[in-house]
This record gives C-alpha cells, structure tokens and sequence, in this order.
C-alpha cells in the first residue's frame, strides 16, 4: 500500500513537472529568432524593439512607439488635437546596408483591427524635420532617425497595428 502511494506520489510529480516545462514554453518569448503568423493573406512579423532587422536594402530599428492626441515638437504645435482621432507615431532609425545611396520609397501604411475586418492608413505627411519619411537619399552605412505618424480612429486605439515598413512589403506587428 505504502509502495503505491510512493509510486502514484511520483507519477503526480512527473506529469506536474511535464506541464510546469510545457508552461514555460508556452509563455517565455524568444526573440532571437523572428516570429512570423498569418493575418489573412498577409504574412506578418514580430521583432522586438531596439534590435534591427532587415527590410530589403535597409536595417530598420524600432525605437518606440507612442499613441496621442496632438503632436508637438519644443513649443510648436505640428498636428492638432481631432475629435475622434489620435496620432500613433513610431520612432525608427534606418540605416542603408547597401553599398550605393538609396531612397526610401515612402513612410508605409499601418493595419488596423484583425483578419479581415482590417483597415488601411496612409501616413501623415508634415513638412517638420525629423518627421515622416527621409528626403533625398540615404548614403551606404548612413543612419537617420526619424518620427512615422498615423492619424487613426480612436476605436482602434487598443487593436492590432500592424506597419507595412516603408511600403517594403515587409509587415511588421508593432501592438
């Protein structure tokens, strides 16, 4: 009797022990490595921020993102504050690993919402310094850092968004 509790004891030890490893598993992220999943037909990307990856001739690195309702720069106003609306801005640095000057094609778009109820933006354009996409070319080895920024509904604040990364066709989810 003593023998099958020590024995039932053991085998309740090992399952728990299996589940606990499996657990761990599940929910420790690696990063190393770059995720990709399915939203509809777009294939879709995860990368941690301040680790750079590539987007075809260019080394993106994602500083950070922020959501807001108005946008300033020192003491001048750059974009107002709209009802219904809010400025997500991603902060990047990209750096030209080709060996000639390159230009970037444009900001990109984001994607909102899941699978296919996912709506489209366009960038805000601004004619600020250090906003938007870079102006003339990127010399080989260069970096430049610079803001993205989306207008989007406030509804969508707490979904999905996903950046196309200047319009590379590499879609990257950042939320």
């Amino acid at each position: 009797m003593k023998r099958k509790r020590i024995l039932i004891s053991g085998v309740i030890f090992l399952v728990i022990l299996a589940a606990g490893g499996i657990g761990c598993r599940l929910f420790v992220k690696n990063y190393k490595a770059v995720k990709t999943y399915e939203v509809g037909e777009k294939k879709v990307r995860l990368v941690r921020f301040n680790k750079p990856f590539l987007a075809d001739h260019f080394e993106i690195t994602i500083i950070k993102t922020s959501l807001a309702d108005s946008l300033k720069n020192d003491s001048k106003i750059l974009l107002n504050k709209e009802e219904g609306a809010e400025y997500f801005v991603i902060d990047v640095m990209v750096k030209n690993k080709n060996s000639e000057n390159k230009n970037l094609p444009n900001s990109g778009k984001i994607l909102l919402g899941e699978a296919e109820y996912m709506l489209e933006i366009d960038s805000v354009k601004t004619d600020e310094s250090g906003y938007g996409a870079f102006f003339g070319q990127i010399k080989p080895e260069e970096a430049k850092e610079s803001k993205i920024i989306f207008k989007i509904p406030v509804e969508y604040g707490d979904e999905a968004i996903i950046w196309d990364v200047f319009g590379s066709g590499v879609k990257i989810r950042l939320q």
